[in-house]
């Protein structure tokens, strides 16, 4: 019997808008208290902090690398803190969906302590200032992010994700603090006293992903920057990442970017050259 699950083959992200935010500190907007939110949001907050109120009177705090989602309908205001150096106080992209999601509030859907994803939001932004005529593109960043945070699970499901405290957090911070290693699941499991059917669960909950798309995200950001560097041989770095060999780490970064370690560093060139 073929699986009749709804949704997840035919989801179109559309409308897409990615931009930087600058507020002074104690500055925000309250817009959304009055008017619900035309689209779905994701911000990742650059600023110290970031104070979401919503219409039921409840709030929550957001610091520095968090990443919250904001879905269509909903009802919110935020003051930002103060801003990071450059003067930022969060990336912002927002997008319409041709389908409905379940009714959900604004939220935290991941407390990035690693800044893993900080590069990936810059570069959707600078995408879309940057390069007229490059929607697929465009669409293939935000495309990869939402995945990465698994918002099929946070936008069709009634079920939110708890943001609480666990004791799968000492592997959370094993992994951003040795991703030039080999890292087991089943080890990071033991490192957190629990079974790893245990550790996977309550990984996914708290993360939004599972703990390897987590490690492969990681990592394969680490490559990016790496392949950045001209001088740096792609052979290299399956030895300083942590990857089995060059195989292993051709097909992770191509199942997280979609592109070759290659294309990726030819990419990189064009855009070094490309007039703004």
């Amino acid at each position: 019997m073929q699986d009749s699950t709804p949704f997840t083959d035919e989801i179109n992200v559309n409308k897409i808008v990615c931009y930087e935010q600058r507020w002074e500190q104690e500055k925000g907007y309250s817009l959304y208290l009055t008017l619900p939110r035309p689209n779905h949001g994701l911000t990742y907050i650059l600023a110290e902090k970031a104070e979401y109120t919503l219409a039921n009177g409840e709030s929550f705090t957001a610091r520095r690398g968090d990443i919250v989602y904001a879905p269509q309908g909903s009802f919110y205001g935020v003051v930002f803190g103060s801003p990071d150096e450059l003067g930022r106080s969060s990336y912002l992209i927002n997008f319409s969906l041709d389908t409905d999601t379940a009714e959900s509030g604004v939220r935290i859907v991941m407390r990035d302590s690693s800044c893993s994803f900080l590069s990936t939001f810059e570069n959707a932004v600078l995408l879309y200032k940057s390069h007229t005529g490059r929607s697929f593109a465009i669409k293939a960043k935000v495309y990869g992010i939402l995945d990465m945070l698994n918002m099929n699970a946070v936008m069709f499901s009634y079920d939110a994700p708890k943001q609480t405290k666990s004791s799968v957090n000492m592997g959370i911070a094993y992994i951003e603090n040795n991703i030039d290693k080999v890292l087991s699941i089943s080890e990071l499991a033991a490192l957190c006293h629990m079974g790893e059917s245990t550790f996977r669960r309550e990984f996914e909950r708290i993360m939004g992903t599972s703990p390897l798309r987590y490690i492969n995200f990681l990592k394969i950001e680490k490559a990016k920057e790496l392949l950045a560097n001209a001088d740096f041989n792609i052979s290299d770095i399956p030895e300083t990442l942590g990857f089995y060999d060059l195989s292993h780490f051709y097909k992770t970064f191509k199942s997280v970017t979609c592109i070759t370690p290659s294309r990726f560093r030819e990419e990189l060139k064009k855009t070094s050259h490309a007039p703004t």
